[in-house]
């Protein structure tokens, strides 16, 4: 199955130049046919919007890009509820993250790495919105 959507994803890559810089147009399938990611790589690295899908077709989740790295993320339940909110804290290489449930309630927030782990302090709270835990973390380990 992996081998057939990699072919897909290499057969459906579209070239195309914008200001004289090479940029890819990537769309990938689910094998009903259904749109599953579409987005652009521009010099080798993820650039601008990238969006993920269901097999249904709701939206998944929006990453958005610069220069390869991930600056902002929103990620959906299937019912279309934010799950996750992600985005690049200013002057730095962490990541702030929100975590939601399905009612909408924070349930965590804390920072993330480039490689999407947890780093230091994250919070975590109750259904009614308390503060219930602190844990801290280096490289998504949980330490003391």
């Amino acid at each position: 199955m992996q081998s057939v959507n990699r072919i897909i994803f290499f057969v459906l890559v579209l070239s195309f130049f914008q200001n004289g810089k090479a940029q890819d147009k990537v769309k990938t399938f689910y094998d009903s046919g259904n749109l599953k990611t579409e987005g652009i790589i521009k010099n080798g690295k993820r650039s601008s919007d990238w969006s993920y899908y269901f097999e249904d077709g709701n939206l998944r989740a929006i990453e958005k890009y610069r220069s390869g790295f991930i600056v902002q993320k929103k990620e959906y339940f299937e019912s279309g509820e934010l799950k996750v909110s992600v985005y690049m804290l200013n002057a730095s290489n962490a990541l702030q993250a929100y975590y939601y449930d399905r009612e909408g309630r924070l349930i965590k927030s804390g920072l993330l790495n480039n490689d999407q782990q947890e780093i230091g302090e994250w919070l975590y709270y109750s259904d009614t919105g308390e503060l219930i835990k602190t844990l801290k973390f280096k490289d998504g380990q949980i330490i003391d």
